[in-house]
């Protein structure tokens, strides 16, 4: 049978009811969890903040999709492989002659069951995304929310490849408000290379540097000397004085030229 593979989707200390669940489940084709939550009742922790009415809201929406992860199909498929692989074994037995070896009549089995495996587990997965849809469209969410808690749906190991010995785990989690709020805080400051044993020093240092940036004034320019402003005043008159000369000498070559074209 294997060693049975551990889910780390949720801890112990958080509420949680569990779907399916790899470490009390050895049969990989049956799931009593899924038959089993029409009546599932309050997580412990949950049993003073969320009242009866959400909850039954909570279970009698989910019921339905729920229900459908019970792996029915897939022990319906493996009844039906074994079934003719067997029939392939003994026609290969009984009638030698007229077919031919075992390995060619069953790979074609082998392929159609792969297929088929496929196929289901596709089915669930889009069972797993109805159910977050189901979620959002009754505002289940919110609703939990405003009563201090997160409620997540997390899957893990439902595709086809998967770890040696996993299984398919499938669990809805309750984590209080602040609890997400103190695990998203020290996610950010990990992220920020800033490491556990320096954790304690991060509020304070952001502290000192919102002091620092208050106390920063926003530099102005300094005033101009008093030299440089008489200097650049001068220059401007300088300039001034310049133009009006080179323009009275415009006007006097002009009149010239006047006076000479009027008198021819």
């Amino acid at each position: 049978m294997g060693n049975l593979y551990s889910s780390n989707l949720t801890e112990n200390s958080v509420a949680h009811i569990w779907i399916d669940n790899p470490s009390s489940n050895p049969c990989t084709y049956s799931n009593p969890l899924a038959k089993q939550f029409a009546t599932v009742e309050k997580p412990q922790p949950l049993s003073s903040s969320v009242d009866d009415a959400l909850w039954m809201s909570f279970r009698d929406v989910l019921t339905p999709l729920v229900a459908k992860l019970n792996y029915t199909d897939f022990s319906i498929l493996n009844i039906t492989f074994s079934a003719l692989l067997l029939v392939v074994i003994i026609a290969t037995v009984i009638f030698p002659n007229t077919l031919k070896t075992i390995n060619s009549e069953i790979a074609p089995l082998v392929i159609l069951y792969l297929i088929c495996y496929g196929i289901l587990l596709k089915k669930y997965q889009t069972i797993d995304e109805q159910i977050r849809r189901v979620m959002t469209t009754n505002n289940l969410f919110d609703r939990f929310k405003n009563v201090g808690y997160d409620v997540a749906y997390k899957t893990e190991h439902t595709g086809f490849c998967k770890p040696k010995h996993a299984k398919p785990a499938r669990v809805f989690v309750f984590r209080s408000v602040e609890a997400s709020v103190v695990s998203s805080s020290c996610a950010v400051v990990n992220a920020g290379g800033i490491g556990s044993g320096a954790a304690a020093d991060a509020d304070a240092v952001d502290v000192e540097v919102g002091r620092a940036m208050r106390e920063v004034d926003t530099p102005t320019a300094p005033p101009l000397p008093s030299e440089i402003q008489v200097v650049t005043i001068d220059s401007y008159k300088m300039a001034s004085d310049k133009s009006k000369k080179e323009q009275e000498g415009l006007d006097f070559v002009d009149s010239f030229y006047a006076d000479i074209y009027n008198k021819k």
